[in-house]
């Protein structure tokens, strides 16, 4: 009885996508989506909690069926997961943005730029070609990045295919920008290296207290799931943070509760666990 009470205080699941609900593959198993509209149809508010924009996650909120507030590119937007109408957005300087791609193509990185539901490069790479046929999102080759945006992006990726190259970049970043940027690192569906710019008011976690207050829930009432760097700051806001045993030694080390791996649903069964 005692722990039917501890768990029926959960109100809000927020859940980080890549390495953490999704599988190594990107794909979400049936196991997880049923899972999911099962908590939403128990009144669990469900939130998607990434740092994808909201054109490059579609495919899983279609497949899971919520159309109430989630939250994309770490926090820098807040939309309806199914009709895209923006509840809260938080741009990038195009100035700010503009240095953010000459660091990163300095560093031999990769950078793209989200910006009005598109995802732009200045050529299109192998890792490119593997994201979009992942997540049925178009990725478009713009040329000159910096000369082609006009308009503050959301967010500004550097992708490194290189993990060597990810220290130098972010320190450097971080001399660059104070600070003056919210820059954080996630890994891609390749397992190479995301060093990742947004706004210096964006974040997961700011995000995801925006989200609960707009349903008077408070951080005891939330569980959070996600497996990098970017997910601590989700993880502070929570009641209960639950990481996959893929997750980063660091996010291992600040989750309440490690889980099997994402290869074998270990986020999903946790929370059919908690909610179900």
């Amino acid at each position: 009885m005692m722990n039917m009470q501890k768990t029926q205080k959960y109100r809000l699941a927020a859940i980080d996508l890549d390495e953490t609900i999704l599988g190594p593959d990107s794909n979400l198993s049936d196991y997880a989506a049923g899972v999911l509209r099962a908590m939403a149809e128990k009144n669990v508010k469900v939130v998607v909690c990434t740092g994808r924009p909201y054109v490059s996650s579609l495919l899983y909120l279609r497949r899971i069926g919520l159309n109430n507030p989630c939250i994309f590119c770490n926090g820098a937007q807040i939309r309806g997961a199914l009709d895209g109408k923006i509840f809260h957005e938080l741009p990038l300087p195009i100035e700010e943005a503009k240095l953010a791609i000459r660091l990163g193509e300095e560093a031999g990185a990769h950078p793209r730029v989200y910006v009005d539901d598109r995802i732009c490069v200045s050529h299109i790479i192998e890792g490119d070609t593997m994201y979009s046929d992942r997540t049925g999102s178009t990725i478009e080759a713009v040329g000159d990045l910096c000369a082609f945006l006009d308009k503050p992006p959301v967010k500004i990726i550097n992708f490194v295919s290189d993990p060597k190259l990810v220290p130098t970049l972010v320190e450097k970043s971080a001399r660059a920008f104070l600070d003056r940027l919210y820059i954080t690192q996630s890994v891609s569906i390749n397992r190479a290296i995301f060093v990742e710019y947004m706004n210096a008011k964006a974040s997961k976690g700011k995000g995801l207290r925006k989200v609960a207050d707009m349903w008077g829930i408070e951080k005891d009432e939330i569980v959070a799931a996600g497996d990098s760097l970017n997910d601590l700051t989700m993880f502070a806001e929570a009641g209960l943070s639950i990481a996959p045993q893929n997750a980063l030694p660091s996010v291992l080390e600040a989750a309440s509760v490690v889980c099997l791996g994402n290869a074998e649903d270990g986020v999903a069964k946790k929370l059919a666990e908690i909610f179900l």
